[in-house]
């Protein structure tokens, strides 16, 4: 077996590049190289690297764009860098050639990491912002404190896949000695639901525990027994991730002291959790931007589709106001046929049946929190278009209420998640404008029940009477 085999299968240059990164960043300035390396890339992925000023997140660009490229392309990149970054090229090489130890922990890492989650594999989009800050996050992070990153998003705001998206980054590897722990929280709502969680959480700890099941014991004794027994183990370096948490005492529940990183779609989770012992992250407000979004059709659509059908895509992306998961059903449901005809599902976007049972039990629940009128009153959004900015001032005369209860109830929506604000009020009292969430959009434009609630030939005429 040759000195640059990791587990059989060789090491490839698009699997070390990123350990270099720091490398890159000390002394590397892509325009330096950009015009003897331009035909190495396709003008897309030449713009997607060139456009960004800031080095550090160019740099990011780069090297991702460089591995989904083969190591015949990788070198001959290398090669034309050389005359000026030959120190660079040498490290890379020569870890190529002969790995470290440190360098096969980490590609054999990243190789299970991939193989565990391969639809993330195939078709994640890197979005170097919030990727770039979490990096930063958890590589501040303290065995003692603050020991935590709260990571908040709505549903399908792509939180799972940032984390795991960044878990793949070397140097949050290298911080965390390349050990991950996922616990999946999301049905730890009984003691048995804790004890249960807690024992996997032991046995990721020491593959080697065995813990008898004593039916003389009860289950708070051994619930007790068994975080003693964890509270014992000497403390590992590594990430704790913790995801679907939904209370704050689930969080509390699983602080050992290890390293963690809350996963939460729990706006009071969020905001209950102390700045004090922890960081905090928000995707609330953030998407997909308009070339993740290309990058993302690319994914899944093997055709040019540039070429012809850029003015749709764009028309798209604008009218879902970027959610990536919504983004996502369209580009591997609707997009990816040659033929389809994209002016038909622009328009009829609205009408799309694509909610499955996980989106609709999520609005169930939004709806859930809120009292039965305040539902009714939800239900009279379902008369304007999913991507239609609503000003409250609208709203309050639909819902013939004055202007600040209308902004506390869309206030409340947007705290259940079942609407966006677009603009939070000045200090000259500007009024709020909204938007629907796609999803639930789509949820209340096609349920009886919601439905039923209201008369929408009525509450046209009134939106037709307040433009007059």
């Amino acid at each position: 077996m040759s000195s640059n085999s990791i587990e059989g299968r060789k090491a490839l240059y698009s699997e070390i590049l990123p350990i270099f990164r720091e490398d890159f960043d000390k002394d590397f300035d892509f325009d330096h190289v950009k015009y003897c390396t331009r035909n190495l890339f396709t003008d897309y992925e030449f713009e997607y690297i060139d456009e960004k000023a800031d080095t550090k997140e160019q740099i990011y660009r780069l090297i991702w764009v460089l591995q989904t490229k083969t190591d015949e392309i990788i070198k001959k990149f290398l090669d034309a860098i050389n005359e000026g970054y030959d120190w660079i090229v040498k490290k890379i090489k020569a870890e190529y050639e002969n790995n470290s130890e440190n360098t096969k922990t980490f590609v054999t890492t990243l190789r299970n990491i991939q193989l565990a989650n391969q639809i993330h594999t195939d078709y994640n989009v890197h979005r170097p912002d919030p990727y770039m800050t979490l990096v930063g996050y958890l590589c501040l992070l303290k065995i003692d404190r603050p020991n935590s990153v709260v990571l908040f998003g709505e549903p399908g705001s792509g939180k799972k896949w940032l984390a795991i998206d960044v878990c793949s980054d070397y140097s949050v590897m290298k911080e965390m000695d390349f050990k991950f722990f996922w616990i999946d929280c999301l049905n730890c709502t009984t003691a048995q639901d804790y004890y249960d969680a807690l024992l996997i959480l032991r046995k990721k700890l020491d593959p080697q525990f065995f813990y008898p099941n004593s039916v003389e014991t009860s289950l708070n004794e051994k619930i007790i027994n068994l975080k003693y027994r964890i509270e014992c183990i000497p403390k590992l370096k590594c990430l704790l991730i913790l995801h679907n948490v939904q209370t704050k005492e689930v969080a509390e529940y699983f602080n050992f002291g290890y390293k963690r990183l809350i996963i939460t779609r729990n706006k009071n989770v969020y905001d209950s959790l102390s700045k004090k012992y922890s960081y905090k992250m928000s995707l609330a407000d953030s998407g997909l931007d308009i070339s993740e979004f290309y990058l993302l059709l690319d994914k899944y659509i093997k055709f040019n589709w540039r070429e012809s059908q850029i003015s749709y895509v764009n028309d798209i992306y604008h009218s879902i106001h970027g959610d990536p998961y919504t983004l996502n059903i369209i580009a591997q449901k609707i997009l990816k046929e040659e033929k389809s005809n994209w002016g038909e599902w622009k328009k009829n976007l609205d009408k799309l049946h694509i909610l499955d049972e996980k989106d609709k039990q999520c609005v169930e629940n939004s709806l859930q929190k809120l009292e039965t009128d305040e539902r009714k009153l939800y239900a009279t959004l379902s008369i304007f278009p999913h991507c239609a900015k609503i000003p409250a001032k609208l709203l309050a005369t639909l819902w013939k209420k004055d202007l600040t209860e209308t902004e506390r109830i869309i206030r409340k929506f947007r705290t259940t998640l079942l609407l966006k604000i677009m603009t939070i009020p000045d200090c000259d009292r500007e009024p709020i404008i909204c938007c629907l969430k796609f999803v639930a959009s789509l949820y209340i434009k096609n349920s009886p029940d919601m439905q039923s609630q209201i008369d929408a030939e009525q509450l046209h005429c009134d939106v037709v009477d307040y433009y007059k």
